[in-house]
C-alpha cells in the first residue's frame, strides 16, 4: 500500500482542480477520499468530490461524485451517458 500527500491551492472559486493526466502512479484498483467538512447548510446538494471527463462538458459527465443531499451523504458513479451505476 502506498500514500501520496499533495498539497494544492484553494482557488478563488472553492474548487481545487487536480489535472489527472499530471499524477504519475495513478491508482488502478481504488482511492481514498478523506476529508473534514463543516456545512453551512445541510439542505440541497453540495458536491465535496466529482471527477469528470475531460472530454466532455463540465458536470455533464461526471464520473464519480461525492455530495451531501439534503444532510445526508452520496456517493455514486455515473457511465459514459450520465447514467447512474
Amino acid at each position: 500500500m502506498t500514500s501520496t500527500n499533495i498539497s494544492v491551492p484553494l482557488l478563488a472559486s472553492g474548487n481545487i482542480l487536480l489535472n489527472g493526466f499530471l499524477i504519475k502512479r495513478r491508482p488502478l484498483f481504488g482511492i481514498t477520499v478523506a476529508t473534514w467538512i463543516k456545512l453551512d447548510t445541510n439542505r440541497g446538494s453540495q458536491e465535496i468530490f466529482t471527477t469528470i471527463n475531460p472530454n466532455g462538458a463540465i458536470n455533464k459527465h461526471a464520473q464519480y461524485i461525492l455530495e451531501i443531499n439534503d444532510g445526508k451523504v452520496r456517493w455514486y458513479h455515473s457511465n459514459e451517458k450520465g447514467e447512474v451505476t
